[in-house]
């Protein structure tokens, strides 16, 4: 049998294990409970996986995302291991199919959301299946205290007692609270417990205060050379600050959940093999497994801290040097907390939106959903004419007190199925040449698209043809009209069910004292981000004391720690920036105060009004220094 480090080359094709990974295999093989406390980007699938292959039976992996569990299926899959997934968008048919595998010992691993585990066709093919151990990732999803909180983790507890496996518990964003929590509710017993420090040596923080975002984020790029990931918290942004980029020669391409899949997939192909930077919402980062991005910069505040290290953590998992911006507005503090309001409606507003839901769905009083059905958020928002932030938060409440669960979207592929007659294809010939090459390309390359439907995707045929998704589309569009053959475009849809009956008169009841705890919760995660960028103090030590890692020293390399390392200036640096400075004004002709001090990065404005006061002192400003505090107009 292989140890570890065979298997880990095998399939991987590493020589060595990253810190603490070997030890924690250790355990699990050992058929120890397990908490593995390790940093986003310190390779926690591998801590299961590895394993998983060494071990008699299946390893079945509880994950609360849909796309992270395609997206882990897909990678162990693309190495010969075998795993699969069952998600809430499959049929019967098919979910049956996957544990028959795993029954018949065709199955390694099987991804699995927690809500899986009430189903009794669920438990009942358990029931035969050999589980070696069961791994629980993004654990932090267990605690009310933790960013994510999903009830349905609380089911797992259940699931364990009647099996009585070893469990893995895994987690990149656990506080002292969290980590109670976890060892609580999957009453892990005799565990071993194994924590790597938050800190990110390779990555240097910087939080700058500049109200020109557009110039400041084009001036970092030129700077930066190699792959980032820049973050904003509008779908706007992204397409606005993309294109701003791209007109001054910076690669760039932009990347949000309201794209379809195969736009998705095709920017995120072209990124993962070049530099470009991808400006994004928070929708573009699971699964993410790019080494070598140089820079993560956050144009808007996320709400948390967990949110916002989880995000910075995607820079630099090569080891080597890396930067983690985020670019803070006067207006910024402000709108943060307008959503921190917005993220509670008061409960006549949650119960409105409850009734909104229940019309737009279709649930009559007295009713509710045993099966899923498709969803679409964005155009429930605006049938419920409430805001995006309110709305959000309302489901999301809803969904924790156990009124409704809606599942993350659910991409089901494009199928394909010829229906006419060879002899019939061939007549296209000479009418439609183009979609006659097209049927002869899916013929050689699809087995069997004669005879039943076949996963195809537009994005290959594309390709091979030389030609766009869309004119693909139109062409499979005019076989499916024209009866030619059938076809169904993929899809990428979430899916609602209603947990409890409708009450009548919607007079939904929710734990008040319950509410005020998620609201003090919020508030507090709210106040830690912009305590984070507000005070004066090393961000990564900021960042280590806030997941309770107790006496973290100052990293020496964040824009505070620089600031306190360059207190004075020397003479030569300070020839160049009052050069700097005078330039400025003689090409403008006036500025204020602000524009000068953005002008310089963080870490070296605390120059500039040392500066300043030396310029007017000599006379070559104007006595107006008080003025300029205050952002007023000044001149030479």
């Amino acid at each position: 049998m292989f140890g570890p480090e065979e298997i880990l080359l095998h399939y991987w094709s590493y020589n060595e294990f990253r810190p603490l990974q070997r030890e924690i295999i250790q355990s699990v093989l050992e058929g120890e409970d397990v908490l593995a406390l390790l940093p986003t980007g310190g390779g926690k699938s591998l801590c299961y996986q590895v394993p998983a292959l060494m071990t008699e039976g299946l390893c079945l992996v509880i994950s609360p995302l849909i796309a992270l569990m395609q997206d882990q299926v897909l990678k162990l899959k693309e190495r010969n291991i075998e795993a699969s997934f069952i998600h809430s968008g499959m049929s019967q048919k098919e979910i049956e199919r996957i544990l028959s595998e795993a029954a018949h010992q065709k199955l390694k691993l099987l991804y699995v959301a927690p809500e899986r585990l009430q189903s009794s066709l669920f438990l009942s093919w358990m029931r035969s299946i050999e589980i070696s151990f069961i791994a629980v990732d993004e654990a932090h999803c267990i605690s009310q205290w933790g960013h994510d909180f999903r009830p349905s983790y609380l089911d797992i507890l259940e699931f364990r007692n009647e099996f009585r496996r070893p469990v893995i518990a895994l987690t990149a964003t656990a506080s002292e609270l969290v980590k109670k929590d976890i060892v609580k509710f999957l009453d892990l017993k005799k565990y071993k417990e194994y924590k790597q420090s938050y800190a990110r040596s390779n990555i240097q923080f910087i939080a700058e205060e500049n109200e020109n975002k557009p110039d400041r984020i084009l001036n970092i790029l030129q700077k930066i050379k190699g792959s980032s990931i820049i973050y904003t918290r509008s779908r706007k942004k992204t397409i606005d600050i993309a294109n701003y980029l791209s007109r001054y020669n910076i690669q760039a391409d932009y990347y949000h959940a309201g794209l379809n899949h195969e736009e998705r997939e095709e920017k995120m192909e072209q990124w993962l093999k070049s530099n470009t930077a991808m400006v994004s919402t928070n929708a573009f980062g699971m699964g993410i497994d790019k080494p070598d991005v140089r820079l993560v910069l956050h144009v808007d505040l996320p709400p948390s801290l967990e949110e916002f290290y989880q995000e910075a953590g995607r820079a630099g998992r090569d080891g080597k040097n890396a930067y983690s911006v985020l670019l803070y507005a006067h207006d910024d503090e402000l709108r943060l907390l307008g959503q921190l309001e917005e993220m509670f409606p008061d409960l006549e507003e949650l119960r409105a939106i409850y009734r909104s839901l229940c019309i737009y769905c279709k649930i009559g009083v007295g009713d509710y959903n045993v099966e899923p059905i498709d969803f679409d958020v964005y155009k429930f928002i605006q049938y419920s004419e409430t805001s995006y932030e309110k709305s959000i938060q309302a489901l999301k409440l809803l969904q924790q007190t156990k009124w409704i669960f809606v599942s993350d979207a659910v991409f089901s592929p494009s199928k394909f199925q010829f229906i006419a007659a060879p002899q019939q294809i061939r007549d296209l010939e000479g009418e439609h040449p183009m979609v006659y090459e097209l049927c002869r390309l899916m013929a050689r390359s699809y087995e069997g698209i004669f005879s039943l439907p076949v996963t195809i995707k537009e994005l290959f045929l594309a390709k091979q043809l030389k030609t766009t998704i869309a004119v693909i589309q139109k062409a499979l569009h005019y076989l499916d009209h024209s009866l030619y053959a059938t076809y169904r475009p993929s899809s990428n849809q979430s899916r609602i069910q209603f947990l409890k009956e409708r009450p009548s008169g919607d007079q939904i009841v929710i734990d008040r004292k319950w509410y005020e705890q998620r609201k003090k919760i919020s508030r507090e995660r709210v106040f830690a981000m912009l305590n984070y960028f507000g005070k004066e103090h090393c961000r990564q030590q900021f960042v280590l004391d806030y997941f309770d890692e107790a006496n973290a020293s100052q990293c020496g390399r964040c824009d505070f720690c620089l600031k306190q390392k360059n207190s004075k200036v020397d003479g030569e640096t300070l020839n160049l920036i009052s050069l700097q400075i005078r330039e400025y004004i003689e090409r403008k002709k006036q500025a204020t105060f602000r524009e000068i001090y953005h002008l310089f990065p963080s870490n070296k404005r605390h120059w500039v009004e040392q500066i300043v006061s030396e310029l007017l002192e000599e006379k070559i400003l104007k006595q107006e220094f008080e003025l300029l505090k205050r952002g007023e107009q000044w001149t030479q």
